[in-house]
């Protein structure tokens, strides 16, 4: 089932192509490059590649293929929140497994071994050690500077 016919895909292209720029060569460039995607329509052929939901490429990245560097585990408490869309904060961490540097990809999972995700970590596998149950106010004095606003930021997170 087209999602158009070709006589629309042409004469849009012409209205575009018309406003766009009627005393240039733009316009026949701009023609030249729909013509045959109007034909396919017209004949039924090829295939057409429609985006999946609103998700970022950037996210899509994260969820793709690469592998983690590190786990990290988090409480009930961490788990809702996340769910909730919040970012992921030292106080909510329990346990840190795996060698990783700040910008690694790391899994995260829950108390009970369910996975939830996976992102960009702010911190070293060190730091998150240090860190690890802390709230904000106590983490500088661990850590000998001021702390980032979370341990995985909820932009550089992708939800299972």
């Amino acid at each position: 089932l087209p999602l158009c016919d070709a006589d629309w895909l042409t004469e849009a292209a012409q209205m575009v192509s018309d406003w766009y720029a009627p005393d240039s060569g733009a316009a026949a460039e701009f023609n030249a490059l729909f013509t045959p995607l109007a034909r396919a329509l017209d004949g039924g052929i090829g295939t057409l590649f429609v985006a999946q939901g609103a998700e970022g490429a950037r996210k899509a990245w994260l969820s793709g293929r690469l592998a983690p560097a590190g786990v990290l585990t988090v409480d009930e408490g961490c788990v809702a929140a996340l769910q909730g869309g919040a970012s992921l904060l030292a106080a909510g961490l329990t346990e840190i497994e795996g060698e990783f540097h700040r910008g690694d990809l790391v899994a995260i999972f829950g108390p009970k071994g369910e996975r939830l995700g996976q992102g960009l970590v702010e911190y070293t596998n060190t730091e998150c050690r240090a860190i690890l149950g802390l709230r904000e106010d106590a983490q500088a004095d661990k850590l000998g500077y001021a702390p980032r606003a979370a341990v995985v930021h909820r932009d550089h997170m992708v939800r299972e």
